[in-house]
């Protein structure tokens, strides 16, 4: 009974982030990569204790005192408020390095786009949790989502990790996707739709090329 409620205060389950599957063009060229990421996070009651050090803090943030100081103020009895989401791996380090009591990181994905705005249009782009919101990203979500996983840990009564124990779920990263579109094209058809528009003085336009035999779309771009 005792060894119950003493592991029901101590043993945690840690989400493993899972990154969302990559997409490619016909040739396996990248269209979208995830790329690994930390989000820093504090525990309000922790950090409030420790306020004489938010000026430190938050220059490492690169965040205003004031602001850093007033949400601080607002979330001083919450257990969890982020402070900053999609840092370097090396830069989250640094903060961490500070020490600051009641500072703590979490490992996120976060989405780049090689080709940028010549394939913005078809790609799409995700939201900050990692979810597709428009273009192939959204159309193709459940695809290319990964499924998280979780670890089993050991934490002490201030929240701090003791022990990792074991992995209760493996992470499954999400499926890659294959286009038709072919980047060289696509490139083509964005400079070329895009001189058309300067040429013409016209306000927007459409560039489809599509492979008249077997239907594949090869480029698509839009302006503006």
């Amino acid at each position: 009974f005792l060894q119950a409620h003493g592991d029901a205060r101590s043993v945690r389950h840690i989400p493993i982030p899972a990154h969302r599957g990559l997409i490619t063009d016909r040739n396996g060229e990248p269209l979208a990569v995830s790329t690994p990421v930390t989000t820093l996070w504090a525990n309000g009651k922790e950090l409030y204790k420790a306020r004489e050090q938010l000026g430190t803090l938050a220059k490492a943030l690169g965040q205003d005192a004031k602001v850093l100081a007033a949400r601080l103020e607002q979330n001083r009895e919450r257990e969890f408020m982020y402070l900053v989401r999609g840092l370097t791996p090396e830069k989250g380090q640094q903060v961490l390095d500070l020490n600051v009591p009641g500072v703590y990181a979490i490992e996120e994905f976060r989405r780049f786009y090689p080709a940028g705005e010549v394939a913005a249009h078809v790609i799409g782009f995700t939201d900050i949790d990692d979810r597709g919101r428009e273009g192939m990203e959204l159309a193709f979500d459940e695809w290319l989502a990964g499924v998280p996983g979780k670890r089993q840990v050991l934490k002490d009564r201030r929240g701090s990790l003791i022990k990792d124990v074991q992995v209760a779920q493996n992470a499954k990263p999400g499926k890659a996707l294959a286009l038709s579109v072919d980047l060289r094209l696509q490139y083509l058809a964005h400079r070329e739709l895009r001189n058309a528009l300067i040429e013409f003085g016209a306000k927007a336009g459409s560039l489809v090329m599509v492979d008249v035999k077997s239907g594949e779309v090869l480029a698509m771009v839009n302006q503006p």
